[in-house]
């Protein structure tokens, strides 16, 4: 039975995000011989993503949700306030048109995860195992989700992928950007 005084999950790259990640697929073959491959690259949402990110000059190339802001989202309206705050910070007048933060928000994440399972450095992907280890711990209630605050959730974050500064999220953040932007959306 759930608790409606608090959340299901950390935050919303772990319920909106895997959902949206686990879209990206790939077939091979026909009939009742089909093969699936998930958490493929999602092109629908990398195309909004660097359209919008990094396309538009409406986020001045920077992108709108950056990593530590998804973990920082438990509910819709926290997600809201942030790409406002955000928006904000990146010099925009204008208020974004309904359902741009969202829709911005599901790109990103699907992006975020797609990174975390698929970057690599010296052979090795990087991030996977720390990526899994996180979700393991909240699926199985080791993140302790006592409110609708982010602070479980950015923390057990923060420990699994050796987070101690602001630094380290920008390095993070660099190695995201890049290797999203590299990736071929046709």
């Amino acid at each position: 039975v759930s608790d409606p005084s608090r959340p299901r999950f950390a935050n919303l790259l772990l319920q909106d995000g895997l959902a949206e990640a686990l879209a990206g697929f790939s077939r091979d073959g026909e009939g009742s011989e089909t093969r699936y491959t998930f958490l493929q690259l999602n092109k629908p949402h990398l195309s909004l993503w660097k359209k919008e990110n990094f396309e538009s000059p409406l986020v001045n190339r920077q992108g709108l949700f950056r990593i530590k802001d998804l973990i920082n989202c438990v509910t819709a309206d926290q997600l809201v306030s942030l790409g406002l705050q955000r928006w904000k910070e990146l010099g925009q007048q204008a208020q974004p048109q309904d359902g741009t933060l969202s829709s911005l928000y599901r790109a990103c994440s699907a992006k975020a995860i797609y990174f975390f399972q698929h970057f690599t450095e010296d052979g090795r992907f990087k991030y996977r195992a720390k990526w899994w280890d996180y979700v393991k711990a909240d699926f199985t209630g080791a993140i302790a989700r006592a409110d609708f605050t982010p602070d479980a959730g950015v923390s057990a974050f923060k420990i699994g992928f050796g987070i101690e500064t602001d630094s380290d999220f920008d390095e993070l953040e660099a190695e995201f950007v890049k290797f999203t932007n590299e990736l071929k959306s046709e």
